[in-house]
């Protein structure tokens, strides 16, 4: 994890957001439960910027208040929402507010498995991308960082869940983009300077960036902000 300390473009982010009401347990029993948005960017290189967190006890409207607001600020290609069926109406009855509102607001049902341990899911999702130097934090999200510490004993998870999901919607395209330019323009190295064709093959067969397919990518990454949790170092 790094922070950020340089301006970054957000219109050439492929931007996502993901929204957990009450924590995915949007029941009338739990209204005093926080809700949670994660708006995430990712860049040509794959690097995955956290662009803003909220989360909070807030009642319906208020919640909705900030949908929209969120949406009006970033823009993200994708707004995904639990798809449990009481949040699936929340989520029908906000796209009626839109349309009465005049306002797009791109949201998407995401259904995650009920079969798959949503610790597991978090950390298989969050595990590649930290330990890769992908995601890069805002020096302020304080909350977000001691989750990520925490994970999974900390008392909350709702901020890192969302983060899962939100990651989750991006596509990989960019990042096996990324291995193939380096993986060419090592191997153009290595036959200007007459390494035997085997030697080739080794250094830039399919397997050869798997143990750490960003390193090159990284080199001139911001400093981490503090050691990786072990939890989820590679």
């Amino acid at each position: 994890m790094t922070q950020t300390s340089h301006h970054v473009d957000l219109l050439s982010l492929d931007r996502v957001s993901f929204l957990d009401p009450a924590s995915g347990k949007a029941t009338l029993r739990r209204v005093a439960a926080r809700s949670a948005i994660v708006t995430v960017g990712q860049d040509h290189e794959g690097r995955i910027f956290v662009l803003d967190v909220f989360a909070q006890r807030i009642p319906v409207p208020g919640l909705v208040d900030k949908l929209f607001a969120i949406n009006a600020a970033f823009r993200p290609r994708l707004f995904g929402g639990e798809a449990d069926a009481l949040q699936t109406l929340f989520q029908e009855a906000v796209k009626l507010i839109a349309h009465d509102r005049q306002q797009q607001l791109p949201l998407v049902p995401v259904q995650h498995s009920t079969k798959v341990d949503k610790d597991f899911r978090i950390r298989s999702i969050l595990q590649p991308v930290i330990a890769e130097g992908r995601l890069i934090l805002h020096d302020a999200q304080h909350e977000l960082l001691a989750e990520l510490e925490g994970f999974p004993s900390y008392p909350t998870k709702d901020i890192v869940d969302a983060l899962a999901s939100a990651i989750d919607l991006l596509p990989a395209q960019p990042l096996r983009k990324v291995q193939d330019q380096q993986r060419d323009a090592l191997a153009q190295y290595l036959r200007q300077t007459g390494a035997p064709s085997w030697y080739i093959d080794q250094k830039c067969g399919p397997t050869a960036f798997a143990s750490n397919p960003v390193r090159a990518m990284m080199a001139n990454r911001h400093r981490l902000r503090r050691p990786l949790p072990p939890h989820l170092q590679a």
